[in-house]
């Protein structure tokens, strides 16, 4: 019987919330490590935007070296950094990375005070409101 059978199978005897928080209870050790990349990957995109923002010319670009994904920050078309940090030379690491795909941090505002014309955080959906003027 698999972790989510055997979560299903008490429910019967509780209802509403508390069984929202069994099955919670049960599932996380199994929904955990995906929580934990996600958490990792977050804190690497934000380091590498604010990163690129204080970079002349700055960019940064999603890469996966090694199989493992890492947010690489540019100046111009030189790379600088890479978030987590790769084991072997950056520049040899990222050789074949299509560099048009580079993202450019908004100019002049922090990850926190961001506004609507921010760009989402990976993973999470973006929320558009009513145009300007209205």
């Amino acid at each position: 019987m698999g972790t989510i059978d055997r979560a299903k199978s008490g429910l019967a005897k509780i209802g509403g919330a508390a069984a929202l928080v069994e099955i919670g209870r049960q599932l996380w050790p199994v929904v955990r490590p995906a929580v934990e990349r996600g958490r990792l990957n977050a804190a690497a995109w934000r380091t590498a935007r604010a990163h690129a923002d204080r970079v002349r010319q700055g960019s940064y670009l999603d890469a996966y070296v090694d199989g493992a994904k890492h947010w690489v920050v540019w100046s111009g078309d030189d790379p600088v950094a890479a978030y987590p940090p790769v084991s072997r030379e950056l520049a040899e690491a990222v050789a074949a990375v299509d560099l048009d795909r580079r993202r450019r941090p908004p100019s002049g505002r922090s990850s926190r005070s961001a506004g609507a014309g921010a760009e989402p955080e990976p993973g999470q959906t973006e929320q558009r409101g009513l145009p300007p003027g209205s």
